[in-house]
């Protein structure tokens, strides 16, 4: 089991930004010292007041369907935001390291060289790093690990390795969730998944950037639990929770035991770019022209 629910399924891309109506540019990113390739998209605002890095969650890909993340990026790039999305590890059309899912620590790497680029290309402009479920996870590990933002956007991130890795198989088998401890327990051990204070939620405590951590009050896979109680210890995380959402709504149906995991954007979308544009406007530098 553990090994089962650490392999992504194959998920290539079948959409681009254009069909969105957005001029984008094609990147492929490098981690030499693993030797892969990572493919990406940047996507220019107009007149940029930030650069929002997207980072997308577990088994998903820079078009992140459960997200409307090519949805989501006509609106940030409508309210002047450029956007940088690449396909972590494993994912997408990135290359596969062989390890399967690292829930945010091995993909951390990807998100560092991500930032990287984007300080590199658009060096007089703000950087939001944004995460989704696992992305949040790995946004948080390559910050603890020294890369740079000046803000971080937290959506339902996976903050407790255990609890995240039983929802998720609960999700995809049914079953009753406490069958699977025994399997993230091993999870942790055969592959290196982090845990106690080397999880994310442990790394975010530290954290000293300002971050908006939005979080949907029923999401049956990233505990709201989680959420509030790193926002409780952290003075620099402001946490917003979306209005609850019936497992029967409309917009959810089709999503089945995922429910409202990482859909906040999909039920509130004028609530979401708000609470996102004001959070950026309030904590960033003003770019330089």
């Amino acid at each position: 089991m553990p090994w089962v629910a650490t392999q992504p399924a194959e998920n290539p891309l079948t959409t681009t930004p254009a069909d969105e109506g957005l001029a984008y540019r094609d990147i492929t990113l490098t981690i030499p010292e693993e030797n892969l390739a990572l493919q990406a998209w940047y996507i220019p605002a107009t007149t940029p007041k930030a650069v929002l890095v997207f980072l997308h969650g577990a088994g998903s890909h820079r078009h992140s369907t459960f997200f409307d993340s090519l949805s989501f990026y006509k609106d940030m790039v409508a309210l002047g935001y450029s956007v940088f999305a690449p396909d972590l590890r494993n994912h997408g059309d990135s290359d596969r390291d062989g390890n399967g899912i690292g829930f945010g620590l091995h993909e951390s790497a990807d998100a560092a060289a991500a930032l990287a680029w984007v300080h590199h290309n658009t060096q007089e402009t703000p950087v939001i790093v944004m995460g989704i479920s696992m992305g949040g996870a790995t946004a948080i590990h390559a910050l603890a690990g020294g890369a740079k933002a000046d803000a971080l956007v937290l959506l339902d991130p996976l903050l407790d390795t255990d609890s995240a890795f039983v929802r998720g198989v609960w999700t995809a088998t049914g079953l009753p969730p406490g069958l699977f401890a025994i399997s993230a327990v091993s999870a942790r051990h055969l592959f290196g998944l982090p845990s106690g204070k080397k999880q994310s939620s442990g790394k975010a405590e530290q954290l000293t950037l300002p971050t908006l951590l939005i979080q949907d009050p029923q999401d049956p896979v990233t505990l709201a639990e989680h959420a509030r109680a790193l926002a409780a210890g952290n003075d620099h995380i402001t946490l917003w929770e979306a209005p609850p959402a019936e497992g029967d709504h409309p917009l959810l149906v089709w999503r089945g035991r995922w429910g409202s995991h990482v859909a906040a954007y999909t039920l509130f979308p004028e609530q979401v770019l708000s609470v996102i544009d004001d959070f950026a406007t309030g904590v960033l530098p003003a770019p330089k022209r």
